[in-house]
């Protein structure tokens, strides 16, 4: 079953790799890097965050590029 759940992720991946540019894999990373930097800090105790909460928050780049590009901006 694990096998099956990778192999679909990484088929995924080489179909979705074409249409990911370098500068919407920038801000994908930015956000990936603020989930983590709020997850440490859960971990800490210095704040509370439901880390798990925010992952939708990595769709967001991808809608304002995709935005973007409709508007032609």
């Amino acid at each position: 079953m694990l096998f099956c759940w990778q192999g679909l992720l990484f088929l995924l991946a080489h179909v979705l790799s074409g249409l990911i540019t370098p500068v919407l894999l920038t801000e994908i990373s930015i956000v990936g890097g603020i989930l983590i930097f709020c997850s440490g800090l859960s971990i800490l105790g210095i704040c509370k965050f439901n880390s798990l909460n925010l992952i939708p928050s990595l769709v967001i780049p991808v809608l304002f590029f995709i935005i973007k590009s409709v508007a032609g901006i």
